[in-house]
């Protein structure tokens, strides 16, 4: 190796990677690209050997030797270790100086960071937008999360939050971060916690009106989900309401779908008796 770098986590490395496992496999750790064609068993490019090498998963750029490489194979950063005789942190490194990553520290609030003073390294790869990895992520358009305000602002993707006449925060979301928090999302710090509304085709909020049919569920992401479905859909920051926002929903028809774990179903009951006599 040359200087020593920042290192990243497996993950990180993999997302920065989707789509190109075939050409880490060929540009990284060296195996020819006539090799991987899944139809055959080759010579294994590191033992050698007849029928003793293939590709066994495209997506993931797994390979198998079955003289060498037949445990431990399950993705293509294990075959880049193994055919370069790497250690797992240097393949790492080599791997995010390939894909082009560089460590970012968190920023202040100049538009690109809500100023919460985390340590953290968010992951920048080169080219990313990372819009489109959220929605690749949730199997939604990109439309979708463009109707909850949805846009990138360096590496945070960022949402308007509503109380109930006007916008009263911003929710940012970092998917290259290695913190998780920050990859699910955070409210702008010091700011009240608000609604995700969809945005009609001049970009406004849409509150609900009595006599509509309105899905609640947590957060942003389902929000966008269900959306590309057709729903009326208003996201929940978590899984409460605040008191002042229920006459928002008063004559609408609530449907709940909050998370189907064990806080998800107490919180829906919870919810059920707070809009009681204000919706259905």
């Amino acid at each position: 190796m040359t200087a020593a770098r920042s290192r990243f986590t497996a993950g990180e490395i993999k997302q920065a990677a989707r789509g190109r496992e075939l050409e880490m496999l060929t540009s990284l750790a060296g195996i020819p690209s006539e090799l991987l064609d899944e139809s055959r068993e080759h010579p294994c490019p590191k033992c050698g050997g007849n029928t003793r090498f293939r590709l066994i998963d495209r997506e993931a750029g797994a390979v198998h030797c079955s003289h060498c490489f037949n445990q431990g194979n399950g993705d293509w950063l294990a075959a880049v270790k193994h055919f370069r005789g790497w250690t797992f942190p240097q393949t790492l490194d080599e791997a995010a100086a390939h894909l082009g990553l560089a460590p970012l520290a968190a920023v202040n609030s100049n538009g690109h960071h809500k100023g919460n003073g985390h340590t953290s390294q968010r992951v920048k790869p080169k080219g990313v937008d990372w819009l489109q990895r959220m929605a690749d992520d949730k199997h939604c358009p990109v439309e979708s999360l463009v109707a909850y305000g949805g846009v990138v602002n360096g590496i945070a993707v960022e949402f308007p939050l509503y109380g109930v006449n006007s916008r009263c925060s911003t929710f940012y979301v970092y998917p290259g971060s290695n913190i998780a928090s920050e990859r699910k999302g955070e409210n702008a710090t010091g700011k009240s916690a608000g609604l995700f509304l969809p945005h009609d085709s001049n970009g406004k909020p849409k509150f609900p009106k009595p006599g509509d049919i309105v899905v609640l569920v947590e957060g942003v992401k389902d929000a966008a989900v269900l959306h590309s479905f057709g729903y009326f859909v208003i996201g929940l920051p978590g899984k409460y309401l605040k008191t002042e926002w229920l006459p928002l929903f008063r004559g609408v028809r609530v449907v709940l779908c909050l998370d189907n774990d064990e806080a998800g179903i107490e919180a829906t009951a919870k919810l059920a008796k707070k809009l009681k006599g204000i919706a259905s």
